[in-house]
């Protein structure tokens, strides 16, 4: 729960900086880029009694007159200005033109800031200001492949892990699958007679209990004595009456 009630009653200086920051965010004077990402930075809504940024918006919606998504967006766009320029810069960018840049992480944001410079030849914001738009911006993203470029050895290992575990699985669905197309083709063939009286009455339950186990394990554990193959049944079942 929010403590509602201002801190600044104890002459806190944070806490005036905090009020001031708070009524010019709320008035929308000035740059509003620079007093959220201050705000948010010095973590100033503590000091009005709120836990996050998110639960100080969510109380002063109707003073501030914006969502929580609206000031994030601003904040991520003053937080990527700052990792491609500097503090100086904040708010010469918009918002919607820095939207593709939102997930990227702080180093993947140095590696952009590196493809800025190769295509424009110049990291000047002032030069950069009319050329960078959500289009740009956005083929500048397309043309690196940040998730796959940045991939940490933690992560390649645990991808690759996540690989294997999964063709174990197959691979070893496949062979049960062969086992199982095996002994169905085994007990269709009635010539085989002394297996398949074996299995007949292995799954018609005629073998007593070790005999079961013996012969479950020279089957290399395929049949589960407990759990039968209602197909298999079917089929031992028949051959059993013919024997």
């Amino acid at each position: 729960m929010a403590n509602v009630k201002s801190k600044s009653m104890n002459g806190n200086s944070k806490a005036k900086d905090a009020e001031n920051l708070e009524l010019r965010i709320i008035k929308g004077s000035e740059s509003l880029q620079k007093h959220i990402y201050k705000f948010n930075e010095d973590k100033l809504f503590w000091q009005l009694g709120f836990a996050s940024l998110k639960e100080w918006v969510e109380n002063r919606r109707d003073q501030i007159g914006f969502s929580y998504d609206t000031l994030n967006n601003y904040l991520h766009t003053a937080r990527i200005t700052v990792k491609l320029f500097s503090k100086n810069e904040i708010g010469m960018f918009s918002p919607y033109s820095f939207k593709p840049l939102y997930q990227l992480s702080n180093k993947e944001l140095e590696s952009f800031k590196s493809e800025l410079k190769k295509k424009y030849k110049t990291l000047d914001p002032s030069e950069l200001k009319q050329k960078l738009s959500f289009k740009t911006v956005k083929e500048i993203v397309n043309d690196v492949d940040f998730k796959e470029k940045n991939l940490t050895r933690k992560q390649v290992k645990a991808q690759e892990q996540v690989s294997r575990q999964t063709n174990e699985v197959h691979s070893k669905g496949a062979k049960a699958k062969k086992r199982k197309d095996d002994i169905i083709k085994l007990l269709q063939h009635e010539n085989s007679s002394s297996l398949t009286k074996q299995l007949s009455n292995v799954l018609t339950k005629k073998l007593h209990k070790k005999q079961l186990i013996r012969l479950c394990k020279k089957l290399d554990n395929y049949i589960n004595a407990r759990n039968l193959d209602d197909k298999l049944s079917k089929v031992a079942k028949q051959l059993s009456v013919k024997n």
